[in-house]
C-alpha cells in the first residue's frame, strides 16, 4: 500500500511530545529576525487611472474595497501553511520581488521562471498584468509574535523530526513544504494547525516562485493572528538587547 505524503507528514508531526516542542519553541524564540523584517502584502485591482487607493476600487476577486483598508485576513482553503477552510490567514512575503513573483500569475505558474523572464518587468519594460494594477502594503509583525521558521533544511522542528525519524522525516517534510501540487501543498495545513495549537502565531517558509537561477531574499510569511500584525516598517532599533521582550514559553502556551 502507498501511504500518502499527508499520512506521513502526520506520523512526523504526531510522533512530537510537549518536550520537543518546548525545545522548538525556545529556539523560535531566540530567532528575532522575523520581527526585525518589513512584510510585502499585495492586491491587484482593475487599472483606474489615477488609482486613487483610498477610493473603492475593483479587485480581481470578491467585492468592491478601498485597496489601502482592505481586509487582509480570510480563508484560504487551497494555500500553503494556511489554517483550512474556515480560519482566517495572511501571507506577506519578506522581499517586494518575491511577492510580485508569488502574486503574478505570469510568475507564479512558471515553474522555470528565470532571471531573463524577470529582469524586463523590474526594469519596467512590460507589464504582466494589463489592465490591472497593485496595491502593496507592508506590515511588520509585533514584538512578542511566536514564528516557526520553516524556511531552510536546518529549522528546529526539522531537526527534531530527525532525531526521531532520520533523515527521511525531514525529506518528507521539506518536499511537501517545497513542492508545487495541490494535494502536498494542502498537506503542508498539518503542520500550520498543529503549529497555532502549540501557541504559534505563523510560520516562515521558502518561496517556490522564485527565479531559479539566482538567489534573493525568498521567504514568505503565514500570519494565523490578526493582532500580530501591524502596518508600516518595524520600529528602529526593536531589540537594543539581546533576548529583551519576549515572554516565557513552553509546551505550546505563554507563561
Amino acid at each position: 500500500m502507498i501511504i500518502s505524503s499527508g499520512v506521513k507528514l502526520a506520523r512526523c508531526l504526531s510522533a512530537l511530545n510537549a518536550e520537543d516542542w518546548q525545545w522548538i519553541g525556545n529556539q523560535s524564540k531566540s530567532k528575532i529576525l522575523w520581527l526585525q523584517l518589513g512584510w510585502w502584502q499585495n492586491k491587484y485591482y482593475l487599472n483606474n487611472p489615477p488609482n486613487h487607493g483610498f477610493e473603492i476600487q475593483v479587485p480581481t476577486k470578491g467585492s468592491p474595497e478601498v485597496p489601502y483598508k482592505r481586509e487582509i485576513f480570510y480563508p484560504s482553503p487551497q494555500s500553503r501553511f494556511s489554517l483550512g477552510s474556515d480560519l482566517p490567514v495572511a501571507y506577506f512575503s519578506n522581499d517586494f520581488v518575491v511577492n510580485c513573483c508569488e502574486t503574478i500569475a505570469e510568475f507564479s505558474l512558471n515553474e522555470a521562471l528565470s532571471s531573463e523572464e524577470l529582469s524586463p518587468f523590474l526594469e519596467g519594460e512590460v507589464d504582466p498584468t494589463p489592465g490591472w494594477f497593485g496595491y502593496p502594503l507592508k506590515y511588520h509583525l509585533v514584538d512578542d509574535s511566536l514564528i516557526l521558521d520553516l524556511s531552510q533544511r536546518s529549522a528546529s522542528l526539522l531537526m527534531r523530526i530527525q532525531e526521531k525519524f532520520g533523515q527521511d522525516g525531514v525529506e518528507i517534510l521539506w518536499r511537501v513544504c517545497q513542492s508545487r501540487l495541490e494535494e502536498e501543498k494542502r498537506s503542508t495545513q498539518l503542520v500550520a494547525i498543529e503549529a497555532q495549537r502549540m501557541g504559534y502565531d505563523g510560520i516562515v517558509y521558502a518561496s517556490v516562485r522564485t527565479p531559479i537561477d539566482v538567489w534573493m531574499p525568498d521567504r514568505n510569511l503565514v500570519v494565523f493572528s490578526p493582532e500580530k500584525v501591524r502596518r508600516g516598517r518595524p520600529p528602529k532599533n526593536r531589540f537594543p538587547r539581546a533576548g529583551g521582550g519576549h515572554s516565557v514559553w513552553r509546551a505550546g502556551r505563554e507563561l
